[in-house]
């Protein structure tokens, strides 16, 4: 699950690829940069002078073919290898109130499955489309989704608003899709590598 994060100045041209959202027990230094292990375990590796190097766009990044063919000819790690879908278009098909709360519980269907998440927007509605963000992924704000309980039901995933996807703005309910986005679908337009058709 590739999560690669830039910015030039206040990370002092360092990219930082994440492959898996666990913390690190021992670095390998290794020309242009480290890469991090947990355990055994490769886990992720930064890379320094970047811009050196590549010309890319700082923030949140979506691994492209310039990103990936850049790690492979520098280090010889093929970060495809790693990729999977993080954030993916569901449709709520049950959003049921749970008593004595604000929260909902929904029924979420990806495609591939269908996900019990609990959420607490006021605009969440059975048959809107979403943006779903699955466990373990890193959210733009360093955030990892992992599976929780809330008023005692369990959760699997969130169901994503803006200012979580984008780490920007006001966290004013979840961000509606319209028809032109398929269930099942990898969501990717809040990465700063790619563009945004969100209005």
């Amino acid at each position: 699950m590739v999560c690669i994060f830039y910015n030039k100045n206040t990370m002092n041209d360092t990219m930082t690829i994440n492959l898996v959202p666990e913390n690190f027990t021992r670095i390998e230094n290794v020309k242009q940069g480290t890469l991090l292990y947990n355990e055994d375990k490769f886990i992720g590796m930064n890379i320094f002078d970047v811009s050196k190097f590549i010309e890319i766009e700082e923030g949140y990044l979506y691994l492209n073919k310039k990103i990936a063919d850049f790690v492979l000819n520098k280090f010889n790690i093929d970060l495809v290898d790693f990729h999977t879908k993080k954030f993916i278009v569901g449709e709520v098909t049950k959003a049921d109130p749970i008593e004595n709360s604000h929260l909902k519980k929904c029924i979420v269907d990806i495609g591939s499955e269908l996900l019990q998440i609990v959420c607490g927007a006021d605009n969440v509605e059975k048959g809107k489309k979403v943006v779903v963000a699955l466990n373990n992924t890193v959210m733009p704000n360093g955030k990892v989704i992992i599976p929780t309980r809330m008023m005692g039901i369990e959760s699997s995933g969130m169901i994503c608003s803006r200012k979580e996807l984008w780490n920007f703005g006001e966290n004013s309910g979840i961000l509606i899709l319209d028809d032109s986005y398929e269930k099942g679908k990898e969501f990717i337009e809040h990465y700063a590598n790619v563009k945004k058709n969100i209005k």
